[in-house]
């Protein structure tokens, strides 16, 4: 008697640890894992993987071949190529970059940025890795994602290079993705969308009925708003959530996989801190 009930514990035990094990690897469709192995990613890129759980991200996200994707400030294009290879030729992935002020100039200074390096300083621009912050590497221009949308095996992308009040785009979409970004929108400077509200309604009117609205962004202290932003580049979860339903979107619920529970969001993000993934859905 006393064996079987230490077999059934342990068994107990066992089916505990399968429940509470991290399960969102195995819902990841193929064609998703084969696109994050695409002998074509930058090595840079895949070194970061770890931290950004591509993968599993763009499977939350429902992207699936023939969609036509939004990737917004797509930085060196990190997610661009990946969305390319999951949507495939019948799909597109239209990846935006903020446009340049009128002369040329950039009145950042050296505004920070969350992945450590301050902008305005001289850095080498033809690595096509993007920063953690998901500001765009060489410039305003975003060179990389120039290079992304000349090459080849990334005929299915174009670059749209607008400014960040309003996404504008030549056709309807089933998803507009944007990671580590969204704070930026509230911050002075080149990424700041000058209203919130209208921004968010230009995405919902991009998608088409049932379109998928993908936001990942770095997590600020509960009740903190965007105030962290300019400084920590962090947005309250759900601030960011109560504005983007203003739009007309429903939320459709949140994945887990860049959760950092030992984060304490006091610091400057960084990718490998706290993140939330939310999908929110415009109806049908």
């Amino acid at each position: 008697m006393r064996r079987r009930s230490l077999l059934l514990a342990a068994f107990a035990a066992l089916s505990v640890s399968a429940l509470s094990a991290p399960a969102v690897a195995q819902n990841v469709p193929a064609y998703i894992t084969a696109a994050v192995n695409d002998a074509g990613r930058p090595a840079a890129d895949k070194m970061r993987d770890a931290n950004r759980k591509p993968a599993e991200s763009v499977a939350f996200s429902g992207a699936k071949a023939g969609d036509k994707v939004v990737d917004f400030i797509a930085g060196g294009g990190y997610f661009t190529r990946i969305l390319s290879k999951v949507v495939g030729p019948q799909g597109h992935v239209y990846a935006t970059a903020p446009a340049m002020p009128m002369g040329g100039g950039m009145p950042m200074g050296n505004m920070p940025m969350a992945g450590g390096m301050p902008m305005g300083k001289a850095m080498p621009m033809d690595k096509g890795m993007p920063m953690g912050g998901g500001m765009p590497m060489g410039g305003m221009g975003a060179d990389g994602l120039k290079a992304i949308a000349a090459d080849p095996a990334y005929s299915n992308v174009t670059e749209l290079v607008q400014g960040t009040s309003r996404l504008v785009v030549p056709e309807p979409v089933d998803v507009v993705w944007t990671s580590q970004n969204y704070h930026d929108l509230h911050n002075p400077g080149p990424f700041h969308a000058d209203d919130i509200a209208a921004f968010n309604k230009s995405v919902f009117d991009a998608l088409k009925p049932g379109g998928v609205f993908l936001v990942i962004d770095y997590v600020a202290a509960p009740g903190t708003g965007f105030t962290q932003s300019p400084t920590l580049h962090r947005a309250d979860p759900e601030a960011a959530k109560a504005e983007i339903i203003k739009a007309g979107f429903v939320f459709e619920g949140e994945s887990k996989v860049l959760a950092r529970p030992g984060d304490s969001h006091t610091s400057r993000a960084r990718e490998q801190d706290d993140q939330f993934v939310f999908r929110f859905r415009k109806p049908s």
